[in-house]
């Protein structure tokens, strides 16, 4: 069994020219070991690593250009850790800016004492209804998707963040 830094370097040298970054190795890495961050994985780059096979079948799709998130099935949304898939579009640095905005600039529209109905459409993962409910505990939130296949990955989402997020199919 070797060492999680020899097996990184090793991956690191492969993955050169085709583009692979180091973070999502360490992504990779962190998340097969159990650390709770991937900086986790210089730190513990002495360590033996049992799961080095799982890793060379991650690392193998990385390599076809299959984005981590899909990989790990998990995707940092501000404070959540969200459940992705091929069924929906990873949750981007500017969808989490469009919440700022609106946590930003609400009160200039809105009198926090009243209640406001707020409607996810096409809301793939979820991220934008749970972020919002989560922020705006008064507020009735929910979401549609016209895929059924997006709903369910929103399903799951909603259940462990959100659960009373109304989601509905339809556009």
């Amino acid at each position: 069994m070797r060492k999680i830094i020899d097996v990184y370097s090793e991956a690191l040298n492969k993955g050169k020219d085709s583009g692979i970054l180091s973070q999502d190795l360490r992504l990779l890495i962190a998340a097969d070991m159990g650390f709770a961050e991937p900086i986790d994985t210089l730190f513990h780059k002495d360590d033996l690593f049992p799961k080095e096979s799982l890793f060379w079948e991650q690392f193998a799709r990385l390599l076809k250009q299959e984005p981590v998130e899909y990989i790990l099935n998990e995707c940092k949304f501000l404070d959540y850790k969200l459940y992705v898939d091929r069924r929906v579009l990873i949750p981007r640095m500017e969808t989490q800016e469009l919440i700022a905005n609106i946590t930003e600039r609400i009160d200039d529209y809105y009198d926090p004492r009243n209640y406001l109905v707020a409607v996810d459409i096409g809301t793939g993962s979820g991220c934008i209804a749970i972020a919002l409910k989560n922020l705006f505990k008064n507020w009735l939130v929910s979401a549609s998707d016209i895929s059924a296949d997006a709903l369910a990955v929103a399903k799951k989402n909603v259940d462990a963040f959100a659960p009373s997020i109304h989601l509905y199919q339809g556009n």
